[in-house]
């Protein structure tokens, strides 16, 4: 029984480590006068490579490593485009302006604001058809918010500012609809989003302690600006909440990762991001189990009073499954002496620790037994009951007590959005000398990482340089780490000489941040989600590197975004926002699929922030777009039935419950 009791416990807190909104009454959607294959689903539009790479005036040559560059809308059309002033969403969808074809892709713009606030729009009118065009509002009167003649004399070259209240508009050219609509939904501000950030290194850098961003440093108030200015498309805030590394188990200074146990088996799980990611899952669990930042008094509490009912045996009381199954147990055995006593006219005595019975003489013997036996039964049960209640009264209150607690700073953990923000990190492995020239060390995968991020590391030879402490003389040297042999189970003997027998060891090594064992991960999210059964995501834990340039901001908030509900997207092979889809820009594209290029990896600000590699861009769109799995970037096919997974980014941050969810 009590091995029911623990799973409980058990089975709550492993829920926890491997999950990782209310809706908040956002407006509903505006009659939109485009049917369902119209609305932007991309299940209903065609993309495909291009025969030709996009022709462009950017000057690659000019941009940085990591550097967020403005895109260059064209204006060929009578089109909605954006205004400089206008500071929460706007959603066109860029690869309508490249060419009549594709003008259908962006048939609907969508902008969002603030509940009471007008949108602030460009509208280009072709004044060479002044005299048909109107803008209308789509209302009960359909009226005319503005004329071509009014933006042609009004405007610069037809294009003209305009303040607008939330609704939807269309284009007409007399009384005829051009099928080009404005949607202007409006949003209730919700500016309160509590996110925990952790700053790690970089304390007397001047770019990190009052720069802007740009250099890619993590600190909380660079990473709130930014955070703030991307969800504002959504009318969303953050409130960062500063946590010193102590409250969270760490020393100041670089993040210090401890490679020294083997994680691969007590933590090897899939996370939802779909990457093994055990040491990041352990560091996740020591946080939030730690006695100040997490629940570890409720959980010691809750395995005090779980060890004082296995002591006490009371495991059938403090289990409200076995109790309830014991409880109906005694009513079916009741239900059984009551039926014999109604067709016997026997009565029963109860007298505590025994029992009367007496029948009418005409009671043949094998009634008499049969009403003895069950009716005993019923008793010796119900005796039992009543005493182990008694007797487990208090241990059980102290231990449903403990189980609430637990329970409720559980699910307090679970809602918590925790960043971990990396300018620094070091690894680092603790050993026995043994005399010798050679040691075992366990996590040979984080060894691999942490050598692709050293300054001084051959993935070649597999070696490194190293720093070594012993607890003998408490001295400090320089080594040369090289693996010898690749073991099973993750470990590793690695070439290491100088350590006595008898003497503590450590060794370590400063190196670039990253995911330690995933060599393709730039930075990672574990979100917590509701349930098993349940996917929304309700809270994560962000394992933040920083990265090169501007775009480290955008690539951070992607990570928060994840733990918001937020899911990785589709890059089109067509992409008008990906650099890597226009003219020189890739020199080669090798075996894999990889663009060679001579110039720098930097993000259109156009690009979505949620783009399944980095660097990002800062766009959030209303439109669905499509999904992608995280270890490979490719669409996920809807189950049952054709085609692929899509989100609307606006909707989903409003409220995780419109989130895309992988389905069991």
């Amino acid at each position: 029984m009590m091995m029911n009791v623990l799973k409980v416990f058990i089975t709550s807190l492993c829920a926890f480590i491997l999950q990782a909104c209310d809706d908040d009454g956002s407006a509903s959607d505006n009659v939109n006068p485009t049917p369902r294959c119209e609305e932007n689903d991309p299940n209903c539009e065609i993309h495909g490579t291009r025969s030709t790479p996009i022709i462009h005036d950017y000057s690659f040559e000019e941009y940085a490593d990591g550097q967020v560059v403005e895109f260059h809308w064209t204006q060929t059309l009578d089109w909605f485009l954006p205004h400089e002033e206008h500071k929460w969403g706007f959603d066109m969808d860029p690869y309508a302006l490249f060419s009549e074809d594709a003008v259908f892709h962006g048939r609907d713009v969508y902008m969002s604001v603030s509940d009471g606030e007008f949108a602030q729009i460009n509208i280009l009118v072709n004044c060479d058809a002044k005299d048909r065009f109107s803008l209308r509002k789509i209302d009960k009167d359909n009226s005319t918010v503005l004329t071509g003649k009014e933006a042609c004399s009004e405007g610069k070259d037809g294009m003209i500012k305009k303040s607008l209240s939330a609704g939807d508009y269309a284009i007409y050219y007399g009384d005829e609809e051009q099928k080009r609509y404005l949607h202007i939904k409006s949003y209730r501000p919700d500016l309160n989003r509590e996110i925990f950030f952790v700053k790690f290194g970089n304390e007397k850098d001047p770019d990190c302690i009052g720069g802007d961003g740009k250099t890619g440093c993590y600190t909380k108030d660079i990473v709130e600006k930014y955070f703030d200015k991307v969800m504002a498309q959504v009318v969303v805030g953050g409130d960062f909440k500063s946590v010193e590394p102590s409250e969270v188990g760490f020393d100041e200074g670089p993040l210090l990762v401890d490679l020294t146990n083997s994680l691969s088996e007590v933590y090897s799980f899939i996370t939802t991001s779909g990457y093994a990611a055990p040491i990041v899952a352990k560091i996740k669990t020591d946080v939030l189990l730690n006695s100040n930042f997490g629940i570890k008094d409720k959980k010691e509490k809750l395995t005090t009073e779980t060890q004082k009912i296995i002591d006490k045996e009371c495991s059938i009381m403090a289990d409200k499954e076995q109790k309830e199954n014991l409880k109906n147990s005694i009513s079916n055995k009741k239900s059984d002496c009551e039926r014999i006593e109604r067709s016997t006219n026997c009565q029963l005595s109860d007298e505590g620790d025994s029992f009367t019975i007496s029948c009418p003489q005409d009671v043949s013997s094998e009634d008499f037994q049969e009403y003895k036996s069950k009716c005993g039964d019923w008793l010796s049960y119900k005796k039992y009951y009543d005493d182990e209640e008694k007797r487990c009264n208090n241990d059980v209150s102290d231990y449903n007590s403990a189980k609430n607690d637990y329970d409720s700073a559980l699910e307090k953990a679970k809602e918590k959005h925790l960043v971990f923000g990396i300018n620094e990190m070091r690894v680092n492995w603790n050993f026995d000398g043994n005399g010798g020239n050679s040691v075992i060390l366990k996590n040979y995968s984080s060894f691999v990482t942490s050598c692709k991020y050293a300054d001084d590391c051959s993935s070649s030879s597999n070696e490194m340089t190293m720093k070594m402490k012993n607890s003998c003389s408490g001295g400090e040297t320089s080594i040369r780490l090289k693996v010898i042999d690749v073991l099973t189970d993750d470990s590793f003997k690695a070439s290491i000489s100088g350590h006595k027998k008898g003497c503590k060891y450590s060794i370590y090594k400063d190196v670039y941040p990253h995911v330690p064992g995933l060599e393709r991960a730039a930075q990672l999210t574990l979100p917590s989600t509701k349930s098993e059964s349940d996917k929304t995501v309700i809270g994560g834990f962000v394992w933040g590197c920083r990265l090169t340039g501007e775009a480290s901001m955008n690539t951070i908030v992607h990570e928060i975004g994840h733990s918001f509900g937020l899911t990785d997207l589709y890059i089109w092979p067509d992409d008008p926002t990906n650099p890597r889809n226009y003219e020189g820009y890739c020199e080669e594209i090798d075996e894999s699929g990889i663009c060679l290029t001579k110039y720098a990896d930097f993000a259109f600000d156009e690009a979505n922030l949620m783009n399944y590699s980095s660097p990002n861009g800062m766009r959030l769109r209303y439109r669905p777009l499509a999904v992608a799995k995280t270890i490979d970037g490719e669409l996920i096919d809807k189950k049952g039935s054709s085609g692929f997974e899509t989100e609307k980014q606006w909707d989903c941050i409003r409220s995780s419950v419109d989130c895309f969810k992988e389905k069991n």
